[in-house]
């Protein structure tokens, strides 16, 4: 599952995301590359966010543990 989002955190609940659920195909020219080296799991990650009365410069920042 691929998550496409805007880049401010607050936008998710305004409904600005989209889930796409993807599939390997059947021959080798429709699989999935795998993902790139040192990306980081789901369950390695930690999203740290700002409160939101500080800008809105980045609200969220994804961090490797």
């Amino acid at each position: 599952v691929w998550l496409l989002h805007c880049h401010f955190e607050r936008h998710y609940s305004w409904g600005m995301t989209a889930v796409f659920i993807v599939t390997d195909g059947e021959t080798e020219e429709a699989r999935l590359l795998p993902p790139p080296t040192g990306m980081p799991n789901c369950s390695d990650s930690e999203l740290i966010t700002k409160p939101f009365d500080q800008p809105d410069q980045h609200e969220g920042v994804l961090i490797s543990e």
